[in-house]
């Protein structure tokens, strides 16, 4: 609870302010929860699958009434555009479009954030949202979320790799990663 409160308190109210302007609700979305998919990793390996992601997103769009908000840095740019595409309900991307800080703050106003094992994953967990963290190369007992365990589900399955962590991935396919469903 005092990380959260600290990690919050260090998001300004202009980046509040800003974050709220970019996940403005369209006006049939009002009311609809924000779940903020994050498929980005400094690791292709750490990475589920951008179809998986984009059928998850479409699921909880479908079902939930959930508003989908894509995110990521430069980099994910692409590869959250593929997620959106493979949608059939509408997503917002705002990889490549925020600060690091205007990320918290948009991740501070999500019912729910699905990550992969990254910063941005640890992030949403201090700041005390319900996260669904996906690991594969990694171990969550060493670097997983450290907040509330009520509002964490980790996904593992440590068969990704001879050895956890894996750092040199010489294996095709990434099973581990490939092992976690919709």
């Amino acid at each position: 609870d005092q990380a959260k409160q600290r990690l919050a308190a260090m998001l300004s109210e202009e980046e509040r302010r800003a974050s709220r302007e970019l996940l403005r609700p369209s006006p049939n979305q009002n009311g609809s929860p924000v779940v903020i998919l994050h498929p980005g990793a400094n690791w292709a390996h750490k990475r589920w699958p951008a179809e998986r992601f984009a059928a998850l997103g479409q699921r909880l769009a479908a079902s939930q009434g959930a508003r989908i908000v894509i995110t990521g840095g430069p980099d994910d740019v692409a590869l959250a555009g593929s997620i959106r595409e493979g949608m059939q309900q509408p997503a917002g991307v705002l990889a490549g479009r925020t600060t690091l800080r205007e990320l918290g703050a948009c991740l501070e106003q999500a019912r729910l954030v699905v990550s992969n094992d990254t910063g941005v994953l640890h992030m949403a967990s201090a700041l005390g949202r319900p996260v669904v963290a996906l690991y594969g190369p990694t171990s969550p007992a060493f670097t997983g979320p450290l907040g509330d365990p009520s509002r964490t589900i980790v996904l593992h399955h440590p068969g990704c790799c001879p050895r956890i962590p894996c750092y040199h991935p010489v294996h095709p396919g990434y099973p581990g990663m490939s092992a976690i469903t919709v």
